[in-house]
């Protein structure tokens, strides 16, 4: 469901919310991730989580 194997399931998931959503990283515990999108303007942004 979230993508821990497949990245591209985590997008198709959200994708409703933002087309461009997608993730940076390891959801292994301990790791970091980053969660990023690109705006309307073209820019990349997003925020990090550590598991």
């Amino acid at each position: 469901m979230l993508g821990l194997d497949d990245i591209k399931t985590y997008e198709h998931r959200t994708a409703e919310f933002n087309p461009t959503s997608t993730y940076k990283g390891s959801w292994n515990k301990g790791a970091k991730i980053y969660f990023t999108g690109v705006d309307e303007n073209g820019e990349e942004g997003g925020w990090f989580r550590k598991l």
